[in-house]
């Protein structure tokens, strides 16, 4: 096999050692039978990697494989590393280190052990810094948080005042906590390696209201996945919550998360954008917010009444707030005391606002806790799920009646913990984690191995065909990115109806959000293979992460043949029946290939029992459509290709007999077909209704 090049590319002016990167690889077919016949080298030598097959070929050599190693990149530099063929291995420095017992999981990454139980809800629940022996052994130097786990949590409504004495009650509405749903709690690793672990944590947020309310409302269900690197002292978190509510009756006020610090006479705080550090004691709270996805701020509230000066001018005023800053600030935050310091970092804050980071101090002691909101709105504007109208559109062709039950939102974030004298350290390390460095891999390398089925590289060679593709990525973006389409439900999708005699974004009918509608995931993703250019991976991974998220649903208590599929066009991400024709498997299964995402592998699962419900009829009032079972077809083959799970390649081919009866004779398909006819139409002229893989809806004659 020839060597692979991979390019770590550095962009945001931080020297990085040891810095943990990750990157799918493709290979030739029949080359690689198992992973360790490879091995990852710099110009002169083997270093430490990881590796994992990602899916196979027919003939049973690897496609594609997961590569987890470390580099070293300096400031807006880059990095090259090869991936050979090779039986070399290269021990890390600092390798993790995994105990699992029927009662918890511990990890030591080396200057970091913590503990994620399994007989209770308790994460990172003993978190030591440290250091290992000579001999290997862990000693640890600090106690980072005095045996407090991390909290789940989140609150909800369930009542509006509408004016007067009338008010509409659906339930008690209150804080919800996963600690309150113990027998919900699972704690599973998923990957387990010298250089990186992955342990997933799933449960559920239950509602606390002490009055009139009995246990058992669990209103809001979470995975958290924990990834643990080698040599490092922090820890990357993917944080997904599930929707099992009613959006009619409930919205979420807020979400969160919270780390306990230690006691300490006074807990100084970092933010970005804050040139100095700030006190607090007492009853004090620093928060960073992102509201609008332009203008953050750092606001100061609580017992500020010694004439504190904040950086960036002012004074705090006495239980109110200031913000110190109008432009967007970085997304991250530390707070250290005497003992020990943690800080927090959450990715695309201003895009997927609103949301916060918050520290509270309270108590003469001043003790201290660190929260990350995933969603927080200052003015307690809730989280509407609902749909946009109780009424159907059906006269534009809207299908179903759908809402936000079973939509998800994942959060990415990033915890680590330091010794006090290592903060300007960790923070740095925080604003690393937040700009990561590129690992771009030649696109002459990903045309041989025949990624997407085939592609040309960009080049000179076809320059009207290059404008076409470049014009269309870069609208793409414009709409996202320069549109300010932002927001938690929002960010990775615009609307695509513009309404020329109100000057508005059409708000009511069938047609809505771009990604359930035309899904341009699949061209970004080639547009990116074939260039090379991050800009695209990120354009393409913020409308995955979307697709794969809230357009699809995930969880539902009396349609549960929704889950798995993805929600079609309208005017709400999911105000429109999950279907077949809508749910597109393409671009996870690029994310995935790429970058080894358990989330998005997760996903894919879901889809695969989707399409493999799905059904048909051979009554010739009814129609296929097409699309549907295409994708079906597909969503299938691509589930089965990175499980090997059979029960998909059955179901697959038993879809395409269907598809291949549907064939006219000059080998073309009628956009809505049906098997049973001598024409391949339905009765029902001039196409018959399409089932959509769901719903057989038909009309009578009178």
């Amino acid at each position: 096999m020839e060597p692979v090049l991979l390019d770590i590319t550095e962009s945001a002016g931080l020297e990085r050692r040891r810095w943990p990167v990750t990157r799918g690889v493709p290979l030739p077919c029949g080359q690689i039978r198992e992973v360790d016949e490879l091995a990852v080298t710099t110009s002169d030598h083997v270093i430490p990697s990881q590796l994992r097959t990602l899916s196979r070929w027919p003939d049973g050599t690897i496609k594609w494989v997961l590569v987890d190693t470390q580099v070293d990149v300096a400031a807006h530099g880059t990095t090259t590393l090869q991936l050979v063929a090779g039986n070399h291995v290269a021990e890390p420095v600092e390798a993790i280190e995994l105990t699992e017992t029927d009662h918890d999981v511990t990890v030591c990454t080396g200057p970091l052990r913590f503990t994620v139980r399994r007989d209770r809800v308790a994460i990172c629940e003993d978190v030591e810094l440290g250091a290992r022996s000579d001999e290997g052994n862990f000693t640890p130097h600090i106690e980072v948080n005095d045996g407090a786990g991390m909290e789940i949590w989140g609150r909800i409504s369930e009542g509006a005042s509408l004016g007067g004495t009338k008010r509409r009650i659906y339930g008690i509405g209150s804080t919800c906590r996963a600690s309150l749903a113990p027998d919900a709690w699972s704690v599973t690793v998923e990957e387990s390696g010298p250089l990186r672990a992955v342990i997933t944590c799933r449960g559920a947020l239950e509602a606390e209201a002490p009055m009139h309310h009995y246990r058992g409302y669990r209103p809001i269900h979470f995975t958290l996945r924990l990834y643990a690197y080698a040599g490092q002292p922090f820890l990357r978190i993917l944080h997904t919550t599930v929707m099992t509510l009613n959006p009619q009756q409930v919205e979420v006020e807020e979400l969160g998360l919270r780390w306990s610090l230690p006691a300490t006479d006074g807990l100084r705080c970092r933010a970005g954008g804050l040139e100095d550090d700030v006190t607090l004691v007492g009853e004090d709270r620093l928060e960073l917010r992102h509201v609008n996805g332009e203008q953050g701020t750092i606001a100061r509230f609580g017992h500020a009444g010694s004439g504190d000066t904040i950086p960036g001018g002012g004074t705090a005023p006495d239980t109110t707030s200031r913000d110190v800053m109008d432009a967007p600030v970085a997304g991250w935050l530390t707070a250290f005391g005497s003992q020990a310091g943690l800080g927090v970092a959450m990715r695309h804050m201003a895009e997927e606002c609103p949301k916060a980071l918050r520290i509270i101090t309270t108590g003469e002691a001043t003790t201290g806790a660190v929260d990350a909101l995933p969603y927080s709105h200052p003015d307690s504007t809730p989280l509407d799920l609902a749909r946009y109208a109780e009424d159907v559109a059906w006269h534009e062709g809207e299908g179903i009646y759908s809402d936000g039950t079973g939509t998800a939102k994942t959060t990415e974030l990033f915890v680590s913990w330091f010794e006090p004298a290592q903060e300007p350290v960790a923070a740095q390390t925080l604003e690393g984690l937040l700009a990561q460095p590129h690992v771009g891999i030649a696109p002459d390398h990903l045309a041989t191995c025949q990624v997407t089925g085939g592609f040309e590289p960009a080049s000179d060679q076809f320059p009207a065909s290059e404008r076409l593709l470049g014009g269309l990525i870069d609208w793409l973006r414009r709409q996202i990115v320069d549109g300010r389409w932002v927001g938690f439900l929002d960010w990775g999708d615009f609307l695509i109806a513009f309404e020329e005699s109100a000057q508005t974004w059409r708000y009511h009918g069938r047609w809505g959000w771009c990604n359930s509608e035309w899904d341009p995931r699949p061209g970004v993703w080639i547009q990116y293979l074939r260039s090379g250019d991050p800009a695209l991976f990120d354009l393409a991974e913020a409308m995955t992460r979307h697709s794969a998220d809230v357009d699809t649903c995930h969880w539902h208590g009396y349609r549960p043949y929704f889950v798995g599929g993805c929600f079609r066009h309208s005017v709400s991400h999911f105000s429109d029946e999950p279907s077949a024709s809508h749910t597109f498997l393409d671009n996870w299964i690029d994310y995935y290939y790429l970058t080894g995402d358990l989330r998005t592998l997760e996903v894919l699962r879901e889809a695969g029992e989707f399409c493999k419900r799905y059904n048909w009829t051979e009554d010739a009032r009814f129609s296929f459509s097409l699309r549907s079972i295409a994708n079906v077809l597909r969503g299938l083959l691509y589930v089965y290709e990175v499980t090997q799970d059979e029960s998909c390649l059955q179901r697959a081919l038993e879809v395409y007999e269907v598809v291949a009866r549907g064939q006219n004779p000059d080998g073309s398909w009628n956009k809505r077909f049906q098997v049973s006819t001598p024409d391949k139409l339905p009765t029902q002229l001039p196409f018959g209704m399409a089932t959509e893989g769901t719903t057989t809806i038909y009309l009578r004659k009178p």
